[in-house]
Protein backbone atom coordinates (compact mmCIF):
# COMPACT_ATOMS: atom_id res chain seq x y z
CA UNK A 1 0.00 0.00 0.00
CA UNK A 2 1.41 3.36 -1.05
CA UNK A 3 1.59 6.09 1.56
CA UNK A 4 0.65 8.92 -0.85
CA UNK A 5 -0.09 11.59 1.76
CA UNK A 6 2.35 10.50 4.42
CA UNK A 7 -0.42 9.38 6.75
CA UNK A 8 1.64 6.40 7.88
CA UNK A 9 5.17 7.79 7.78
CA UNK A 10 4.85 11.54 8.48
CA UNK A 11 5.18 12.93 12.03
CA UNK A 12 1.95 12.59 14.01
CA UNK A 13 1.74 16.34 14.64
CA UNK A 14 1.80 17.23 10.93
CA UNK A 15 -0.74 14.51 10.12
CA UNK A 16 -3.15 15.79 12.77
CA UNK A 17 -2.71 19.37 11.54
CA UNK A 18 -3.35 18.43 7.91
CA UNK A 19 -6.48 16.46 8.83
CA UNK A 20 -7.92 18.92 11.35
CA UNK A 21 -7.17 22.22 9.57
CA UNK A 22 -10.00 21.91 6.96
CA UNK A 23 -12.48 21.00 9.71
CA UNK A 24 -11.25 23.88 11.84
CA UNK A 25 -11.69 26.36 8.98
CA UNK A 26 -15.22 25.07 8.37
CA UNK A 27 -16.16 25.34 12.05
CA UNK A 28 -14.78 28.89 12.31
CA UNK A 29 -16.72 29.89 9.19
CA UNK A 30 -19.95 28.55 10.67
CA UNK A 31 -19.16 30.33 13.95
CA UNK A 32 -18.67 33.60 12.06
CA UNK A 33 -22.06 33.23 10.38
CA UNK A 34 -23.69 32.42 13.72
CA UNK A 35 -22.18 35.48 15.41
CA UNK A 36 -23.32 37.74 12.57
CA UNK A 37 -26.85 36.29 12.69
CA UNK A 38 -26.96 36.67 16.46
CA UNK A 39 -25.93 40.32 16.26
CA UNK A 40 -28.61 41.29 13.74
CA UNK A 41 -31.32 39.17 15.39
CA UNK A 42 -30.54 40.80 18.74
CA UNK A 43 -31.71 44.11 17.25
CA UNK A 44 -35.25 42.66 17.17
CA UNK A 45 -35.36 42.08 20.92
CA UNK A 46 -34.65 39.48 23.55
CA UNK A 47 -37.50 37.21 22.44
CA UNK A 48 -36.11 36.94 18.92
CA UNK A 49 -32.65 36.28 20.32
CA UNK A 50 -33.98 33.55 22.61
CA UNK A 51 -35.65 31.90 19.62
CA UNK A 52 -32.20 30.96 18.31
CA UNK A 53 -31.88 28.44 21.13
CA UNK A 54 -34.88 26.66 19.63
CA UNK A 55 -34.11 27.02 15.94
CA UNK A 56 -30.49 25.85 16.21
CA UNK A 57 -31.33 22.32 17.46
CA UNK A 58 -34.06 22.05 14.80
CA UNK A 59 -31.59 23.06 12.10
CA UNK A 60 -29.04 20.60 13.49
CA UNK A 61 -31.60 17.77 13.36
CA UNK A 62 -32.49 18.58 9.75
CA UNK A 63 -28.81 18.68 8.80
CA UNK A 64 -28.18 15.36 10.56
CA UNK A 65 -31.07 13.72 8.69
CA UNK A 66 -29.75 15.03 5.38
CA UNK A 67 -26.21 13.81 6.10
CA UNK A 68 -27.52 10.44 7.25
CA UNK A 69 -29.61 9.94 4.12
CA UNK A 70 -26.73 11.03 1.88
CA UNK A 71 -24.21 8.73 3.56
CA UNK A 72 -26.60 5.76 3.67
CA UNK A 73 -27.73 6.13 0.06
CA UNK A 74 -24.21 6.54 -1.34
CA UNK A 75 -22.89 3.55 0.64
CA UNK A 76 -25.68 1.15 -0.31
CA UNK A 77 -25.75 2.38 -3.89
CA UNK A 78 -22.00 1.79 -4.20
CA UNK A 79 -22.34 -1.73 -2.80
CA UNK A 80 -25.16 -2.61 -5.20
CA UNK A 81 -23.33 -1.25 -8.24
CA UNK A 82 -20.10 -2.92 -7.15
CA UNK A 83 -21.83 -6.28 -6.84
CA UNK A 84 -23.24 -5.93 -10.36
CA UNK A 85 -26.85 -5.64 -9.22
CA UNK A 86 -27.78 -2.66 -11.46
CA UNK A 87 -31.59 -3.24 -11.52
CA UNK A 88 -31.80 -3.22 -7.73
CA UNK A 89 -29.53 -0.17 -7.63
CA UNK A 90 -31.97 1.73 -9.90
CA UNK A 91 -34.92 0.81 -7.65
CA UNK A 92 -32.96 1.84 -4.55
CA UNK A 93 -31.99 5.17 -6.15
CA UNK A 94 -35.62 5.83 -7.14
CA UNK A 95 -36.83 5.17 -3.58
CA UNK A 96 -34.08 7.35 -2.11
CA UNK A 97 -34.95 10.29 -4.39
CA UNK A 98 -38.67 9.90 -3.59
CA UNK A 99 -37.93 9.94 0.15
CA UNK A 100 -35.77 13.04 -0.29
CA UNK A 101 -38.49 14.92 -2.20
CA UNK A 102 -41.09 13.99 0.45
CA UNK A 103 -38.87 15.30 3.24
CA UNK A 104 -38.13 18.52 1.32
CA UNK A 105 -41.84 19.12 0.67
CA UNK A 106 -42.68 18.47 4.33
CA UNK A 107 -40.03 20.82 5.67
CA UNK A 108 -40.81 23.54 3.11
CA UNK A 109 -44.56 23.61 3.74
CA UNK A 110 -45.81 26.93 5.19
CA UNK A 111 -47.15 26.73 8.77
CA UNK A 112 -50.65 27.76 7.64
CA UNK A 113 -50.93 24.63 5.45
CA UNK A 114 -50.77 22.36 8.50
CA UNK A 115 -53.11 24.44 10.65
CA UNK A 116 -50.54 26.55 12.50
CA UNK A 117 -51.76 30.13 12.83
CA UNK A 118 -49.51 33.02 11.92
CA UNK A 119 -47.85 34.41 15.00
CA UNK A 120 -47.13 38.01 15.88
CA UNK A 121 -43.64 39.03 16.91
CA UNK A 122 -43.67 40.95 20.19
CA UNK A 123 -41.40 43.96 20.06
CA UNK A 124 -39.30 45.52 22.79
CA UNK A 125 -36.99 48.44 23.50
CA UNK A 126 -34.15 46.81 21.53
CA UNK A 127 -36.19 46.65 18.33
CA UNK A 128 -34.77 48.89 15.63
CA UNK A 129 -36.34 51.24 13.11
CA UNK A 130 -36.20 48.67 10.30
CA UNK A 131 -38.01 46.06 12.40
CA UNK A 132 -40.61 48.66 13.37
CA UNK A 133 -41.20 49.57 9.72
CA UNK A 134 -41.58 45.89 8.80
CA UNK A 135 -44.12 45.53 11.60
CA UNK A 136 -46.12 48.46 10.21
CA UNK A 137 -46.14 46.83 6.78
CA UNK A 138 -47.42 43.55 8.23
CA UNK A 139 -50.18 45.48 10.01
CA UNK A 140 -51.35 47.04 6.75
CA UNK A 141 -49.58 50.43 6.81
CA UNK A 142 -47.90 50.09 3.44
CA UNK A 143 -48.11 53.68 2.22
CA UNK A 144 -47.55 55.83 5.29
CA UNK A 145 -45.11 58.72 5.01
CA UNK A 146 -41.66 58.80 6.57
CA UNK A 147 -42.81 61.54 8.94
CA UNK A 148 -45.57 59.29 10.31
CA UNK A 149 -43.13 56.40 10.73
CA UNK A 150 -40.57 58.63 12.46
CA UNK A 151 -43.20 60.13 14.77
CA UNK A 152 -44.65 56.71 15.64
CA UNK A 153 -41.18 55.19 16.16
CA UNK A 154 -40.28 57.95 18.63
CA UNK A 155 -43.45 57.22 20.61
CA UNK A 156 -42.71 53.51 20.37
CA UNK A 157 -39.25 53.92 21.95
CA UNK A 158 -40.74 55.94 24.81
CA UNK A 159 -43.42 53.29 25.37
CA UNK A 160 -40.89 50.44 25.12
CA UNK A 161 -38.87 52.01 27.94
CA UNK A 162 -41.96 51.91 30.16
CA UNK A 163 -43.19 48.38 29.45
CA UNK A 164 -41.36 45.14 28.69
CA UNK A 165 -43.40 44.07 25.67
CA UNK A 166 -45.07 46.19 23.00
CA UNK A 167 -47.90 44.37 21.24
CA UNK A 168 -49.64 44.96 17.91
CA UNK A 169 -52.50 46.82 19.62
CA UNK A 170 -50.02 49.27 21.18
CA UNK A 171 -48.37 49.92 17.81
CA UNK A 172 -51.75 50.41 16.13
CA UNK A 173 -52.65 53.09 18.67
CA UNK A 174 -49.30 54.85 18.22
CA UNK A 175 -49.57 54.92 14.43
CA UNK A 176 -53.18 56.08 14.54
CA UNK A 177 -52.16 59.04 16.72
CA UNK A 178 -49.32 59.84 14.31
CA UNK A 179 -51.72 59.70 11.36
CA UNK A 180 -53.99 62.24 13.06
CA UNK A 181 -51.00 64.53 13.66
CA UNK A 182 -49.69 64.11 10.10
CA UNK A 183 -53.03 64.80 8.45
CA UNK A 184 -53.58 67.81 10.73
CA UNK A 185 -57.33 67.34 10.61
CA UNK A 186 -60.12 66.39 12.96
CA UNK A 187 -63.09 65.48 10.81
CA UNK A 188 -65.29 65.40 13.92
CA UNK A 189 -65.05 67.86 16.79
CA UNK A 190 -67.25 68.15 19.88
CA UNK A 191 -68.59 71.68 20.40
CA UNK A 192 -71.02 71.23 23.29
CA UNK A 193 -72.68 68.46 25.26
CA UNK A 194 -75.57 68.33 27.73
CA UNK A 195 -76.67 65.11 29.36
CA UNK A 196 -79.83 64.55 31.40
CA UNK A 197 -79.68 61.52 33.67
CA UNK A 198 -81.62 60.28 36.64
CA UNK A 199 -84.55 58.10 37.66
CA UNK A 200 -88.03 58.02 36.20
CA UNK A 201 -87.12 59.23 32.72
CA UNK A 202 -84.93 57.97 29.86
CA UNK A 203 -81.43 59.44 29.81
CA UNK A 204 -81.09 62.15 27.16
CA UNK A 205 -78.16 63.77 25.39
CA UNK A 206 -78.05 67.07 23.52
CA UNK A 207 -74.95 67.48 21.37
CA UNK A 208 -73.43 70.00 19.02
CA UNK A 209 -70.86 68.42 16.71
CA UNK A 210 -68.72 69.86 13.95
CA UNK A 211 -68.66 67.41 11.04
CA UNK A 212 -66.18 68.29 8.28
CA UNK A 213 -66.59 71.99 9.06
CA UNK A 214 -70.39 71.90 9.33
CA UNK A 215 -71.93 72.39 12.77
CA UNK A 216 -74.78 69.98 13.50
CA UNK A 217 -77.07 69.44 16.50
CA UNK A 218 -78.97 66.39 17.70
CA UNK A 219 -80.91 65.07 20.68
CA UNK A 220 -81.15 61.38 21.51
CA UNK A 221 -82.31 59.17 24.37
CA UNK A 222 -80.64 55.95 25.35
CA UNK A 223 -80.32 53.15 27.85
CA UNK A 224 -77.86 55.14 29.94
CA UNK A 225 -76.15 58.50 29.37
CA UNK A 226 -73.19 57.04 27.43
CA UNK A 227 -75.55 55.16 25.12
CA UNK A 228 -77.42 58.42 24.48
CA UNK A 229 -74.15 60.22 23.71
CA UNK A 230 -72.99 57.57 21.25
CA UNK A 231 -76.41 57.62 19.55
CA UNK A 232 -76.08 61.40 19.06
CA UNK A 233 -72.68 60.95 17.42
CA UNK A 234 -74.04 58.25 15.14
CA UNK A 235 -77.00 60.42 14.17
CA UNK A 236 -74.83 63.44 13.36
CA UNK A 237 -72.22 61.35 11.55
CA UNK A 238 -73.82 58.13 10.23
CA UNK A 239 -71.43 55.19 10.46
CA UNK A 240 -71.45 51.46 11.08
CA UNK A 241 -68.69 50.36 13.44
CA UNK A 242 -68.50 47.66 16.11
CA UNK A 243 -67.78 48.87 19.61
CA UNK A 244 -65.26 46.40 21.05
CA UNK A 245 -64.17 48.18 24.21
CA UNK A 246 -65.36 50.95 26.52
CA UNK A 247 -63.19 51.47 29.59
CA UNK A 248 -63.03 54.16 32.26
CA UNK A 249 -60.39 54.61 34.91
CA UNK A 250 -59.43 57.50 37.21
CA UNK A 251 -56.05 59.15 36.86
CA UNK A 252 -55.99 60.32 40.48
CA UNK A 253 -57.98 59.66 43.64
CA UNK A 254 -60.96 61.61 44.91
CA UNK A 255 -64.36 62.65 43.62
CA UNK A 256 -62.79 65.38 41.50
CA UNK A 257 -60.38 62.95 39.82
CA UNK A 258 -59.77 63.21 36.11
CA UNK A 259 -61.23 60.28 34.21
CA UNK A 260 -59.50 58.66 31.26
CA UNK A 261 -61.80 56.86 28.83
CA UNK A 262 -60.63 54.35 26.23
CA UNK A 263 -62.78 53.28 23.27
CA UNK A 264 -61.90 50.66 20.67
CA UNK A 265 -63.97 50.33 17.49
CA UNK A 266 -63.71 48.00 14.48
CA UNK A 267 -64.83 48.38 10.88
CA UNK A 268 -64.07 45.88 8.09
CA UNK A 269 -61.03 44.47 9.85
CA UNK A 270 -59.59 47.87 10.78
CA UNK A 271 -59.35 48.70 14.49
CA UNK A 272 -58.75 52.07 16.12
CA UNK A 273 -58.45 53.12 19.75
CA UNK A 274 -59.52 56.53 21.02
CA UNK A 275 -58.65 58.03 24.38
CA UNK A 276 -59.66 61.21 26.17
CA UNK A 277 -59.36 62.61 29.67
CA UNK A 278 -61.64 65.03 31.50
CA UNK A 279 -62.99 65.64 34.98
CA UNK A 280 -66.43 64.98 33.42
CA UNK A 281 -66.57 61.28 32.55
CA UNK A 282 -69.33 61.80 29.98
CA UNK A 283 -67.38 64.48 28.12
CA UNK A 284 -64.33 62.21 28.14
CA UNK A 285 -66.50 59.38 26.78
CA UNK A 286 -67.74 61.52 23.88
CA UNK A 287 -64.26 62.77 23.01
CA UNK A 288 -62.76 59.26 23.18
CA UNK A 289 -65.38 57.91 20.78
CA UNK A 290 -64.91 60.88 18.44
CA UNK A 291 -61.13 60.42 18.58
CA UNK A 292 -61.52 56.76 17.55
CA UNK A 293 -63.82 57.80 14.69
CA UNK A 294 -61.33 60.43 13.45
CA UNK A 295 -58.65 57.74 13.29
CA UNK A 296 -61.01 55.38 11.49
CA UNK A 297 -61.82 58.04 8.87
CA UNK A 298 -58.12 58.33 8.02
CA UNK A 299 -57.53 54.60 8.29
CA UNK A 300 -60.29 53.67 5.83
CA UNK A 301 -57.84 54.25 2.98
CA UNK A 302 -55.41 51.74 4.43
CA UNK A 303 -55.33 48.01 3.75
CA UNK A 304 -57.04 45.94 6.43
CA UNK A 305 -54.59 43.48 8.03
CA UNK A 306 -55.58 39.83 7.54
CA UNK A 307 -54.98 38.89 11.16
CA UNK A 308 -57.42 41.57 12.28
CA UNK A 309 -60.05 41.04 9.59
CA UNK A 310 -60.17 37.34 10.43
CA UNK A 311 -61.03 38.00 14.05
CA UNK A 312 -64.50 37.54 15.45
CA UNK A 313 -67.04 39.97 14.05
CA UNK A 314 -68.40 41.65 17.13
CA UNK A 315 -72.01 42.73 17.15
CA UNK A 316 -72.86 46.35 17.83
CA UNK A 317 -73.03 46.87 21.58
CA UNK A 318 -75.18 49.32 23.47
CA UNK A 319 -73.79 50.94 26.57
CA UNK A 320 -76.70 49.72 28.67
CA UNK A 321 -77.07 51.43 32.03
CA UNK A 322 -73.97 53.61 31.52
Amino acid sequence: MKDRHGLLSAPIGRVLLNMSLPNLIGIMTILGFSLADTFFISQLGTEALAAISFTFPVTLIISSIAIGIGAGVSTNLGRLIGSGNAPRAKVFLHDALLLTFILIASLSAPPESVGVKQTSLVMGKHSGRHAFKDKLTSLGYVDVTDDVIENAFGKFKVLADKKKHVYDEDILALVDDSLITDNKINALSLKSLKVFAGTGEPQKSEMTLEVFGEVKKATETGDGPVDAIFKCIKKLYPHDVNLQLYQVHAVTEGTDAQATVSVRIEENGKTTVGQAADTDTLVASANAYINALNKMIIKRNKTAPENLSSQKNYENQKMKGI
